[in-house]
């Protein structure tokens, strides 16, 4: 790797986020990524929209139409963790569908944390703590989910058990919801495998909470694409969503080596998606992109951006996603 210099523009992010990314960076003295404090110095510009205060839709279109960065474009990148996007500016996302995903624009990315502090890494060879084939716990914001809690599997060694809600919505108690978070752990730690479907957006903190508990995640989600440079089936499982009604056999057959594929979990986590892998999941995407734009127009996928006409169309589609994703979370029960 190059000493790449970054500029992180976190001015658009709630005071959380910003403390968070302090940790992040705080982590990266002995990466190649290099933190600047100057746009002027810096190789890369990245915006960060991890947990943006205010509209997000209103957030892009500014960020779109603002002089800031109008004469350093080829530096701006953005690292964006929301659910209901787009993919208008090159960089990494967590949740962008395949459909509008560019090989020369795009990278996909993960959560900058678990939301779970409850989150352990236990040893995959303390098979008696281990109780389930594979389990899920989550609330129902995608139809794959609604198709899960209506499936009997007819085992008694798997859970599939609907939540109330996100931390902070539909719980009487701050104690009822600690509550389950420690439940919600010790669950995933007495698992061989994780469900990991598909929520409002495309990924799911699960996966990466999964990865990080050294278990195995079973990803269901048509429209996610793959974070490059890692080999996911030496760790995961994927399943088609219409495939859901298979999962008992579909995991017994790995059932066999689930042990050494949850170890590789774990330690993928540790190399790309914990604090100090980010810097390494962050500059590697980055590269990637620039090396991407210098290939021949012929060789990228014919569908590739701008395939939207105009940012007032693109900001249209986004208010409107972004709106019709929180209306459906709020309707939760």
């Amino acid at each position: 790797m190059i000493n790449l210099k970054i500029f992180i523009d976190n001015s658009f992010e709630t005071p959380w986020a910003v403390t968070q990314w302090q940790k992040i960076i705080g982590t990266w003295k002995e990466s190649s990524l290099i933190v600047c404090g100057s746009v002027e110095n810096a190789d890369v510009i990245l915006v960060t929209l991890t947990n943006p205060k205010g509209d997000y839709a209103k957030i892009i279109d500014f960020i779109a139409r603002s002089k800031k960065y109008s004469n350093l474009a080829e530096k701006v990148f953005v690292f964006d963790s929301c659910d209901t996007v787009l993919g208008l500016f090159p960089g990494i996302y967590a949740s962008l569908k395949s459909y509008l995903f560019s090989q020369k624009r795009h990278r996909t990315g993960c959560y900058i944390q678990s939301f779970n502090e409850f989150i352990t890494y236990k040893e995959s060879d303390c098979q008696d703590s281990i109780r389930y084939l594979f389990s899920f716990q989550g609330n129902a914001t995608a139809a794959v989910r609604n198709r899960l809690f209506a499936t009997d599997f007819g085992r008694e060694d798997v859970l599939i058990e609907r939540a109330k809600g996100c931390p902070g919505q539909n719980w009487n108690s701050f104690s009822e919801l600690l509550d389950f978070k420690k439940q919600y752990a010790e669950v995933i730690s007495r698992s061989k495998f994780v469900l990991c479907p598909r929520g409002i957006g495309t990924s799911s903190c699960r996966l990466f909470e999964t990865m990080q508990s050294g278990r195995v995640p079973v990803i269901i989600s048509d429209a996610w694409v793959p974070c490059s440079n890692i080999e996911w089936s030496k760790f995961s499982l994927r399943v088609r969503e219409k495939d859901i009604a298979n999962l008992p056999n579909i995991c017994l057959d790995a059932s066999g080596h689930w042990a050494t594929m949850a170890l590789e979990a774990r330690k993928t986590w540790e190399e790309w998606f914990s604090h100090k892998g980010l810097a390494r999941l962050i500059e590697t995407s980055i590269l990637d992109i620039r090396r991407a734009r210098k290939y021949p127009e012929r060789l990228l996928r014919s569908f590739d951006w701008p395939r939207r006409r105009s940012l007032a169309r693109a900001r249209h589609l986004a208010v409107r996603s972004y709106t019709a994703a929180m209306s459906a979370m709020n309707h939760v029960t």
